[in-house]
């Protein structure tokens, strides 16, 4: 499975990610301390990422039918090269937002084709197993990335955050190996060349695992200042290794047992975290702080098994020549998703105030996660049943 064609592709995404986390960890402050521009502007700046990724997803989805990977992927580290050459010399909020645009299209287009080229380049038998290995490069780039930039800006300032941001892009950029074109005879302006419908579903509880993400992500400290405790980093040092160790130990269990196996049955399991970190003082009243790192290890299985196995079926559901737009569909859900999460947070908290706000969030996410899992599962039998009268 780890030919070494995979083995590039795993290295250029994780060099990737890398410059992408080091920057991203102290962008906010350079927006706002650097240039000078007030904290509601670095809000919106930040956002409008997220909406350029979602523009994308469709037409590179379409992209990767009819353009070669190789200059598909160039194309987009370049674009991410110009967005970050951009930052550095922004001296308006124009620039700034246009370098933000940029870089989120670039960041998506590349996203997309990457899935699809390691898809393509392992046995059909183990791709779920090597969907969730690659998914590796995003946990380990987000729990060192931010160190090191921290690192740099602390001993070379922003500058040397820039320098070393774009040096990984650009060495990303020449070790891009070559694609297959396997572009379509007759790619048409369709629906299904931009989003696949097979993939909907799919795609819709991808967005759920991207929904708890963002708000464990955004939420995790506060929480933990609420509870008294001083640092909940330790959280995320946890999870990302328990999610390391699933995915190699387990990550095989969608190729061996298929989807109803690594499923329902796993994704429960982050309904279960969600329900500790809500019922953390009732399950532990004397150290709370147990229960949730505990819970951090429970959600790792979710994240570990279920995630690339949906990311691997919605592959699998699709025609090769169409990977483009179901890797494209697929990675919309998970961007919704992580829009979505913030949002609904908020509603929680702005009706709940202080520590019962934070309880009551992490149970209405798990109560969302179960019913979303039973939706799914009521689906796949459907499914299943369907094709059996066929």
């Amino acid at each position: 499975m780890m030919n070494r064609r995979f083995a590039i592709l795993f290295a250029d995404y994780l060099i990737m990610l890398t410059g992408f986390y080091l920057l991203t960890s102290v962008l906010y402050g350079y927006i706002t301390e650097s240039l000078g521009f007030s904290s509601r502007f670095a809000g919106i700046a930040i956002g409008i990422f997220s909406f350029a990724a979602l523009f994308m997803r469709p037409l590179s989805g379409f992209a990767s039918g009819c353009v070669n990977h190789t200059l598909l992927l160039r194309l987009s580290v370049g674009t991410m090269i110009l967005a970050e050459v951009i930052y550095w010399l922004a001296s308006s909020p124009m620039l700034l937002l246009i370098a933000r645009i940029l870089n989120g299209a670039g960041f998506a287009l590349a996203g997309t084709i990457m899935v699809v080229e390691v898809y393509r380049s392992i046995p059909p038998a183990r791709a779920g197993t090597a969907i969730g290995i690659f998914g590796l490069t995003n946990v380990i780039a987000a729990s060192f990335g931010p160190m090191f930039g921290a690192g740099l800006l602390k001993h070379y300032g922003y500058s040397g955050v820039f320098i070393a941001s774009i040096s990984f892009y650009v060495l990303m950029f020449f070790s891009i190996p070559r694609c297959e074109a396997d572009i379509q005879q007759e790619h048409s302006l369709k629906f299904q060349s931009f989003l696949s419908p097979k993939v909907f579903v799919y795609a819709g509880m991808g967005g759920v695992f991207s929904f708890v993400s963002s708000i464990l992500s955004t939420y995790m400290i506060p929480f933990g200042g609420e509870l008294g405790a001083r640092d909940l980093s330790l959280f995320f040092s946890i999870n990302a290794m328990s999610v390391v160790l699933i995915r190699v130990f387990g990550g095989g269990l969608y190729d061996k047992k298929g989807i109803f196996a690594a499923g329902p049955p796993t994704m429960i399991f982050t309904a279960i975290a969600m329900g500790m970190l809500g019922g953390a003082q009732t399950i532990y009243p004397r150290n709370p702080i147990v229960i949730i790192f505990l819970s951090a290890v429970v959600i790792a299985v979710g994240q570990g098994v279920a995630w690339p196995a949906l990311q691997t079926i919605s592959l699998q559901s699709v025609d090769r020549s169409m990977s483009g737009a179901a890797s494209g569909t697929y990675s919309l859900g998970a961007d919704i998703g992580q829009m979505l999460g913030p949002v609904f947070a908020g509603f929680i908290l702005e009706k709940n105030s202080g520590l019962e706000g934070y309880l009551k969030l992490f149970n209405a996410t798990g109560a969302i996660v179960i019913l979303a899992t039973v939706l799914f599962t009521v689906y796949l039998f459907a499914k299943k049943r369907n094709e059996v009268r066929v």
